[in-house]
């Protein structure tokens, strides 16, 4: 999409569209990210970006995943309520984090935290544009959790 930032930046005085700024910031990230739309109450959310990081990490390619339900990685491992308890945060608090086992295309089983945050992006529609960035982590790569992550509920709210 873009090579340089200056090039980002240009577009975005141009009036990029939310979608293209996302993926270009997805793209330009190497941590394993997805980018969700924002579900409404007759769809649920599904990725419409994910960058080759989460490819490499979940087995998935982009046209596997895109237009698909993060749901696609859940598996009977997944804490279902923590998932639900992190979509909820991030409803209402527009950020949030939690710990799941989520599953590869291979479905074997890889714990991830998931740090997410609700963007609200003015692309010059006259309506404001709104999606989930959303980083997985595998845990065992992770060296350093916030303190805000709770070991008893695994899920929080960032405050």
């Amino acid at each position: 999409m873009f090579k340089k930032i200056s090039d980002a930046l240009d577009a975005i005085e141009s009036r990029l569209t939310a979608r293209e700024l996302s993926c270009w910031a997805a793209n330009n990230i190497s941590l394993p990210t997805g980018v969700l739309t924002i579900p409404d109450e007759a769809q649920a959310s599904c990725f419409f970006c994910i960058n080759t990081a989460f490819e490499r990490m979940t087995g998935y390619t982009k046209p596997e995943l895109i237009g698909h339900s993060p749901v696609l990685l859940e598996g009977e491992e997944t804490d279902k309520e923590a998932v639900r308890q992190f979509w909820e945060d991030m409803d209402r608090e527009g950020k949030a984090l939690t710990t799941v086992v989520n599953y590869r295309k291979d479905r074997s089983a890889i714990e991830t935290f998931i740090l997410g945050a609700r963007l609200t992006i003015d692309d010059g529609s006259g309506e404001p544009a709104h999606m989930y960035f959303c980083n997985y982590y595998p845990v065992e790569e992770v060296t350093v959790l916030p303190r805000a992550v709770s070991k008893k509920s695994k899920t929080t709210s960032l405050h």
